[in-house]
Order: structure tokens, then sequence, then C-alpha cells
């Protein structure tokens, strides 16, 4: 079943409606993109959006990480953006070893326009689960 696609203006994002992400077109050419599009391009949207992150995780985090931490920073990257990863304090708290303190922070995250919105209040939840599955929190 291919993917709808929604343009919101001036929203520069298009929502993959099915699919529960977005691809950012002010960072990304969206130009070549037709809707409908497939499950399979959708996903290598995603697999292309996301590379981008992990590399960004990659490199800013000093210590090792298990795979679910790992998953819930690139998740937590993605919807913020590298430079929001670089400059938290989750960052700094993750690398200098407060696994605890730094999964805290997750639940800072959770405003848009001065809003605290329950959509974010609920994704940092989850991201932070997960964070924290395996232990050390």
């Amino acid at each position: 079943m291919p993917f709808k696609i929604r343009k919101l203006k001036p929203d520069p994002f298009i929502y993959i409606s099915g699919s529960c992400y977005g691809h950012a077109c002010h960072v990304n050419d969206c130009s070549k993109i037709r809707p409908p599009i497939s499950r399979a391009e959708g996903e290598a949207l995603l697999k292309k959006d996301l590379a981008r992150f992990e590399k960004c995780v990659e490199s800013l985090t000093r210590i090792k990480l298990n795979s679910n931490q790992f998953s819930a920073l690139c998740s937590f990257t993605f919807n913020l953006g590298c430079g929001a990863y670089q400059q938290s304090t989750l960052r700094r708290k993750l690398n200098a070893g407060n696994t605890k303190g730094a999964s805290l922070e997750f639940r800072k995250w959770v405003y848009g326009g001065g809003k605290n919105l329950p959509g974010l209040v609920r994704r940092r939840k989850a991201e932070r689960d997960l964070f924290c599955k395996s232990g050390g929190c």
C-alpha cells in the first residue's frame, strides 16, 4: 500500500501518512518526490535521514552505548537536530559517565513554542524508557 504524503504550508516537512515519520524538506530536496510513494521509498527516505543523525550521535558521544541507548539518542537527535544534542546537558552528563542524570534530561525537551506538548512528553518518555531498558538508569 503506498504512503500518502501531506505537505503542510509553511511547514518545511513532508509527513508520510501511515509511517509515523516525516522528511525535512528544508534540509533535503523534496522536489523529486511524487506522491504517492511506496513503503520501500518511504523507508529509504527514513534510512537516509537517519544516517546523518547516527553519525552525529557517534561523533559526539564519548562513552560506549548499548544498542538501546544509541537508538534512543538517534530518535532524540532526529527530532531535535544535531546542534541541540551537541549543546545538551543530556550529552554532557552522558559523556561525564552520569547515565542516570543523562536519562533524566529527556523530560526537559517537551516544549514547542513555549508550551508543554503532550506528543513530545510521550516521545521523550518512550526515548527515556528505551535508553534505560538495558539498565543503568
